[in-house]
């Protein structure tokens, strides 16, 4: 799924931001496969992705690696992901257990960004899941909230 600006408008590239995705992830060993991102035209310079390595979750900004979660399983079953930016702070759950979290000094994202990629490398070419649902949410889910609403998504 490719978002452009024109598409997603208002998507937040800063702020608290909730991505809810229920997905069968298809992964082999490459960084660009992208859960989520947002993009500004050059992969060197990507803004804002979690990644999947092999089958190790990854946080990428500014063509940095900030900070990876371990070994996330489940590869090729359904289950629903939920990743979390409140402020500097960064969690990542699945099927409503968190199975990740970050607290760091993240550079915001430039102004250029040029859209909104999900299940796609990040120029959007190639897919690596089935999804069945997505939804972003412009606040930071609570804890709660997202074992709430993950206990709606499960299969």
């Amino acid at each position: 799924i490719y978002l452009s600006p024109a598409d997603s408008v208002p998507y937040h590239t800063t702020g608290d931001l909730t991505v809810v995705i229920r997905a069968r992830l298809h992964i082999a060993a490459s960084i660009y496969q992208t859960m989520f991102g947002f993009r500004d035209g050059d992969y060197g310079a990507n803004y804002q992705w979690w990644g999947f390595y092999g089958s190790t979750l990854h946080y990428w900004q500014g063509g940095q690696l900030q900070f990876a979660v371990g070994t996330v399983g489940r590869l090729k079953e359904w289950c629903v992901y939920v990743f979390v930016r409140e402020s500097n702070k960064h969690r990542v759950y699945r099927d409503g257990v968190q199975i990740g979290a970050e607290s760091a000094a993240i550079p915001v994202p430039s102004s250029t960004v040029e859209g909104v990629c999900i299940g796609g490398r990040p120029n959007a070419d190639w897919s690596y899941a089935d999804f069945s649902q997505v939804a972003l949410y412009h606040t930071a889910l609570n804890a709660a909230q997202v074992e709430a609403l993950t206990s709606v998504l499960k299969p």
